[in-house]
C-alpha cells in the first residue's frame, strides 16, 4: 500500500512536470507566430514602402488592413490592432516629417488581456525579431508607462529633430541586456510597456 501511494506521488509529480513542459512549449509556439506575423508585416512595408514614405504624416493601420498585411486572425477594433497574444499595435509613417515608417507594441493594453509574460514576450520579440533587423530600423524606443526608459540605434541612425541618438547599437545589444530592459515590463494593471521602432 505505501508502495502504491509512492508510485502514484511520483506519477503525479510527473504529471505536473509534463503538464507545465507542455504549457511553456505552448507558449513559446505562440510567440514565435506571432514573430512570424510580426516579420512578414514589416517585410510587406517594406515592400510597399515606396508608395508608404511619401504619405503625410497619419496612422496607416486600415491601409495595411486594405492591403492584406495584417494577419486575418487579429482583431481590428476600428482604432488599434490587436494581435494573438493580446498586445495592442499600431503604425504610422512620416513622423517629424522625416519619411520614416513607424511600428508599435503596446504590451498588455489590448482588450483581450491574453498575454504570455510580458517580459517573455518583450525579449523575443527585440531578440527574435527587431534585432535581426538592425541594418533597416534606424531606432529602437522601450518605454514603461509612456516614458523613455531606453533606446538603441540601427546600422543606419537618421539625424532629425526627434532622433537623440541611441544609448547602443541594436546589434551590439546582448540577450542580458535584452532581459534587463525587458524586466521593466510587469504584468499587472498599473504598468504599461511598448516597444517603437521606426525604420
Amino acid at each position: 500500500m505505501i508502495e502504491m501511494l509512492g508510485v502514484l506521488a511520483i506519477i503525479g509529480v510527473l504529471s505536473v512536470g509534463g503538464i507545465a513542459g507542455y504549457s511553456k512549449a505552448l507558449q513559446k509556439w505562440k510567440i514565435n507566430i506571432a514573430i512570424n506575423q510580426y516579420t512578414h508585416i514589416i517585410q510587406g512595408m517594406i515592400e510597399n514602402q515606396t508608395s508608404l514614405r511619401v504619405l503625410p504624416h497619419q496612422h496607416i493601420d486600415e491601409l495595411l488592413l486594405a492591403m492584406g498585411i495584417i494577419p486575418e486572425s487579429w482583431n481590428f477594433d476600428g482604432s488599434y490592432i490587436h494581435d494573438n497574444l493580446g498586445n495592442t499595435i499600431t503604425s504610422y509613417v512620416n513622423h517629424m516629417n522625416e519619411k520614416t515608417m513607424t511600428f508599435e507594441i503596446y504590451f498588455g493594453t489590448s482588450v483581450n488581456q491574453q498575454n504570455i509574460s510580458t517580459k517573455q514576450i518583450c525579449q523575443a520579440i527585440i531578440k527574435d525579431f527587431i534585432q535581426p533587423l538592425h541594418n533597416t530600423i534606424y531606432y529602437t524606443f522601450l518605454y514603461q508607462n509612456s516614458k523613455l526608459y531606453l533606446n538603441w540605434q540601427g546600422d543606419h541612425p537618421i539625424s532629425g529633430q526627434n532622433n537623440i541618438g541611441g544609448d547602443k547599437f541594436l546589434k551590439d545589444v546582448t540577450p542580458d541586456e535584452i532581459s534587463k530592459a525587458c524586466s521593466i515590463c510587469e504584468n499587472d494593471d498599473k504598468t504599461r510597456c511598448s516597444l517603437v521602432f521606426y525604420f
